[in-house]
């Protein structure tokens, strides 16, 4: 019966497109969805990040397991496909390796490479990050790096941005790849990444009413958080993503003053209505472009003058 599961009228409220056999979100190009053995799966590469229809709205769409079951069978009544995906979502669903010692090794010795060459070689991609209001102290302080074309025992590897992402307690634990230009594969992740945990940048963990950026790359949240003057903090979400409950919950203890800053595409601006939602008081930071990067030399004025108006503690 799961074979007869029109995706498009499931998921009717993403921008899908045709995409072979399968189909892929339209802003986000790295997330496709495919059939394998019968049923639906996706791929979001950027996230590293895989699993089934009901992984996928367990983790994007913040339902549980029971949710995402009345979803999908309110929507098909595919009985067989949930009664078959509950056994397989726990038998697929990947685990990260960042915390193995030689998952570390490995992406630190890659970030301290690439960061070092982006550093020592004044080139056009060091260019691109400054023309995106990133200053060099940032980039050397959150090690941002550039690794060129190779070819290693005949494989090759395209030229990309690496960009490190780490835990509050500066553990690694993701490797983000910007391709440089590769319009087709713009974003993914060094395999093992946990590619689903929010960057925390400038947090303090033991300051309560911290005022807290929500936005959605991490190059973004690097910017924000220097042009805040490095005195708020910043989650930088991935992608856009709605709000889930643990999150609103740490927020909720830290009492923070939130203020999202997600992208002005489709996706963001209707994530930003659903953490608006939740966050009533949150303010949310207009700017020109699709993010914040794309007129960094406004940020800091526009960012200012949304602090302003951000008083009042999270009233949830």
């Amino acid at each position: 019966m799961y074979t007869t599961i029109d995706l498009p009228s499931i998921l009717s409220h993403l921008p899908l497109k045709k995409n072979g056999k399968g189909y892929m979100h339209s802003e986000h190009h790295s997330l496709k969805f495919y059939r394998y053995a019968n049923k639906w799966r996706y791929k979001w590469f950027s996230r590293n990040e895989s699993g089934d229809l009901i992984d996928f709205l367990q983790k994007n769409e913040n339902k549980s397991f029971q949710e995402a079951k009345v979803y999908l069978y309110g929507t098909q009544k595919a009985t067989a496909y949930l009664n078959s995906t509950q056994e397989s979502s726990n038998q697929t669903r990947e685990t990260p390796e960042w915390h193995s010692k030689n998952w570390q090794k490995k992406a630190n010795r890659l970030v301290y490479y690439a960061n070092d060459r982006l550093i020592k070689i004044k080139s056009e991609p060091l260019h691109f990050l400054k023309d995106r209001g990133l200053k060099m102290s940032t980039i050397v302080k959150w090690k941002l790096g550039f690794s060129p074309d190779q070819t290693i025992k005949g494989n090759q590897f395209p030229a990309k941005h690496i960009i490190p992402v780490y835990s509050s307690d500066r553990k690694l634990i993701r490797v983000r790849f910007r391709y440089w230009n590769n319009s087709q594969m713009r974003y993914r992740c060094m395999k093992g990444s946990d590619g689903v945990r929010p960057y925390p940048i400038g947090i303090d963990r033991d300051k309560s009413g911290q005022s807290i950026v929500i936005c959605e790359s991490e190059l973004d949240g690097l910017l924000i958080h220097q042009e805040s003057g490095y005195n708020v903090g910043v989650l930088a979400l991935g992608h856009a993503k709605p709000p889930d409950k643990s999150l609103i919950q740490w927020l909720q203890k830290k009492s923070a003053r939130v203020v999202l800053s997600l992208d002005n595409d489709s996706a963001g601006k209707k994530a930003t209505a659903q953490w608006k939602e939740v966050l009533q008081q949150a303010q949310v930071l207009d700017y020109p472009g699709k993010d914040p990067g794309e007129n960094p030399i406004k940020i800091s004025a526009l960012l200012q003058n949304t602090l302003d108006n951000s008083f009042s503690s999270l009233d949830i």
